[in-house]
């Protein structure tokens, strides 16, 4: 079975620039004239015959922002007026014959020049359809200089439209496994990945249906459920967080008793959920392997993401690119940023494309 992307963009147009000579940085292309047509055909490729991808979603960034499109019955996307620019594109679509996969394609770098054709083809990968995936997470802190880094937190979102649960989900902190390949690879290429420093687990078991997440719905993880903004002005309120963290082996952890708990399954640990402010990886998994010192296996993994404060080669990542083909360019320390999702619950597996930093954090909403 072979899933094939195909683009093809061509157009001629004039690009007309308004230049003010103030001193100023030269301002962006405000007026700009002619036809531009990019197509993108999705074929799904079953014994010879070539089914479109209908209504798949289409991201399609560049520095004049982002825009969302989808493809019509035939599979096809069609823009008009492109303006020259380097533009990234990414797809998902639903697996003609199983809704319960997902299709999704990416390609970066694509240069568009006036009066140039492009073509240009995309190989989609088929991912687990299980919906509830890591949308925004909130590390560096907030702008202060007295190192307060502890309103912390990691949203979760249901991009499906069915109710899922989240009883015996495990969400794990990936930094150790640095005397091998780095933290989250799969070492001994046994299925799992290695390198977990903290897990702490919803209560109830994998199956059980005792707390869910509704469609479209954002669910807050806080390291600590409080108002932040009693200790730092710039902070932000988690007192009315969904659920947090709450390390029972701790003698210091702060539990917030009007929010549910995520209990640590690593008695050893005794220090409060953190992650660190700039470089880190963040992994949520069903629950079914818990014996998470050893490895966690890769097909109990719901989504994972890496962020790094570096624009190093993508070689030097270390999270299995079968979670995470990317990672974020994370923001600066006590910066006040947050690193959110393009779109809700948009998953192609490759955080690069899919995440950006927002000036503040945006709890339980987009």
């Amino acid at each position: 079975m072979r899933i094939l992307f195909i683009f093809v963009v061509g157009f001629t147009f004039t690009v007309k620039f308004l230049t003010i000579l103030s001193g100023c940085s030269p301002e962006m292309p405000v007026l700009y004239d002619g036809s531009g047509v990019m197509k993108i055909v999705c074929l799904w490729d079953s014994l010879g015959i070539y089914i479109p991808l209908k209504d798949a979603k289409c991201i399609v960034t560049s520095e004049y922002g982002i825009r969302i499109y989808y493809t019509d019955e035939n599979g096809v996307l069609d823009i008009g007026g492109l303006p020259e620019s380097v533009y990234s594109i990414s797809i998902r679509g639903i697996h003609p014959l199983d809704s319960r996969i997902s299709l999704v394609g990416v390609k970066k770098d694509i240069e568009v020049k006036a009066g140039q054709e492009v073509i240009d083809t995309i190989i989609a990968m088929p991912t687990s359809g299980y919906g509830i995936v890591i949308n925004e997470i909130y590390a560096c802190g907030p702008v202060n200089n007295i190192f307060y880094f502890f309103d912390q937190f990691i949203e979760l979102y249901n991009s499906t439209d069915s109710v899922k649960y989240l009883d015996g989900m495990i969400v794990m902190r990936v930094s150790g496994n640095n005397e091998g390949l780095g933290p989250g690879a799969d070492e001994g290429s046994d299925g799992d990945i290695d390198g977990v420093t903290y897990a702490f687990k919803f209560p109830g078991k994998p199956g059980e249906r005792n707390y869910p997440i509704n469609p479209g719905q954002f669910i807050v993880i806080a390291s600590k459920a409080i108002d932040h903004r009693k200790f730092v002005a710039t902070s932000i309120d988690l007192s009315n967080a969904d659920w947090e963290f709450y390390n029972q082996y701790s003698p210091n952890d702060i539990d917030n008793p009007d929010v549910p708990n995520l209990l640590n399954i690593l008695p050893y640990r005794t220090t409060e959920f953190l992650i660190n402010l700039i470089s880190d990886i963040v992994i949520i998994a069903t629950g079914e392997d818990e014996n998470v010192e050893d490895g966690v296996d890769i097909e109990t993994i719901v989504d994972g993401v890496e962020y790094q404060s570096n624009p190093h080669p993508i070689t030097k990542k270390t999270l299995d690119q079968r979670i995470d083909r990317g990672y974020v360019l994370s923001p600066p320390r006590y910066s006040g940023m947050s690193m959110q999702r393009k779109t809700p619950g948009f998953d192609t597996n490759d955080s690069s494309v899919d995440f950006e930093v927002i000036p503040k954090p945006t709890p339980k909403r987009q």
